[in-house]
């Protein structure tokens, strides 16, 4: 079989410049409209990162010093389409908005969020890398920094990543070893790719 490419995975999707403003007006009004007929009161969102942008139609980019048009990361146009987001979710009685980008922390942006899931980030250690218990990876002063949401204002979620029971050798202790970790800063879990019975008993 061929080997799998990057752009397979994400079967070979483009990122949308936010500062499009059509784009944006589109995005945020699909998902208005959405909420109302459907009557959902919440929205997530998984891998929201500004990218860069060099294109003229939306003013992204720079001339350099050459005379080449150079690529700028599009963080402020984000923002702005993140509060229009953060509008129409809290203006329905129960509005939550969560948001999925493993280890890539951008207060800018999630400071509209209300939950914040980190942790797929370390999937590869364990399907991949033979490790089976998150001491190994996941240093305290790295715990401090990366899973606890109390500096940002959001509630931080954590997602396991046991996903290949078989290559656990006791997958009770490893799940006992994660939650001594995450629970001891203030994070909760999401019983996914664990042994949800050791979740249930710690909480």
């Amino acid at each position: 079989a061929a080997p799998l490419r990057m752009n397979d995975l994400w079967w070979g999707a483009k990122p949308v410049c936010p500062a499009a403003k059509q784009w944006q007006d589109l995005y945020i009004g699909s998902l208005y409209h959405a909420m109302e007929k459907y009557d959902y009161d919440g929205v997530y969102l998984d891998l929201f990162i500004p990218f860069r942008c060099k294109n003229p139609a939306h003013g992204c980019g720079y001339v350099d010093d050459n005379g080449t048009r150079q690529a700028k990361y599009t963080f402020w146009a984000m923002r702005e389409q993140m509060k229009r987001l953060y509008r129409i979710v809290k203006a329905r009685e129960n509005g939550y908005l969560v948001d999925h980008v493993s280890m890539v922390l951008q207060p800018p942006l999630q400071s509209f969020v209300d939950a914040h899931v980190n942790g797929e980030q370390y999937w590869r250690d364990f399907a991949l890398n033979g490790e089976v218990d998150y001491h190994g990876i996941l240093p305290l002063d790295m715990c401090q920094s990366d899973l606890m949401g109390r500096q940002w204002g959001w509630i931080p979620l954590w997602l396991p990543m046991f996903k290949t029971p078989k290559l656990i050798p006791d997958f009770t202790a490893s799940s006992r070893q994660m939650l001594s970790l995450v629970l001891l800063h203030d994070s909760l879990v999401v019983p996914a790719y664990m042994d949800a019975n050791e979740y249930h008993q710690a909480n």
